[in-house]
């Protein structure tokens, strides 16, 4: 039972302590259905918002060693989730992208979680879904910023132009 005292604080706090156990439920079931572990399910989600990064970057946003990542990989790309290709600019490096298997399987896990979404967005105005981005986009910057990472606002790695390409 919530005290007539509680803070706005508290409240929020209580709210997203609400909302982080749910996720918590949410993603150990999506695991399930696609059949992956916690950091292979964490590349899948980073490639699905990012689209093709390099290796390297996928490597350091997962805290991972080469050799690890590359295990990692290796277990996506025979269940068909990710492909892995040549860097048009450096054949050196390696784009990590999900396939269209992973995108449609990735889609499948979570089709309830997108339905829940829209019935909310339904009832909202568009000036109300626009301060509900902003909310969430700033949660999950300030999230990323206590733990350490850049903000998600932070350009995809493989948007930005290797130092290579503006040589010569």
């Amino acid at each position: 039972m919530q005290e007539a005292t509680s803070t706005p604080k508290m409240r929020v706090r209580r709210s997203l302590g609400g909302l982080e156990l749910a996720t918590v439920r949410h993603r150990r079931t999506v695991r399930r259905r696609l059949r992956v572990s916690d950091p292979e399910l964490t590349a899948l989600l980073y490639l699905s918002q990012h689209g093709a990064v390099l290796q390297s970057q996928l490597a350091t946003v997962m805290s991972l060693s080469r050799s690890g990542l590359g295990a990692l990989l290796q277990r996506l790309e025979q269940a068909g989730l990710v492909e892995r290709r040549t860097h048009p600019a450096d054949r050196r490096l390696r784009l990590i992208d999900l396939s269209d298997a992973g995108h449609e399987q990735l889609a499948r896990a979570y089709r309830e979680l997108d339905a829940a979404a829209g019935r909310l967005l339904a009832r909202l105005s568009a000036d109300e879904v626009d301060l509900v981005e902003r909310l969430l986009d700033a949660l999950a910057d300030a999230t990323a910023a206590a733990g350490g990472a850049a903000p998600s606002t932070a350009a995809p790695p493989a948007e930005r132009d290797p130092i290579w390409a503006r040589w010569g």
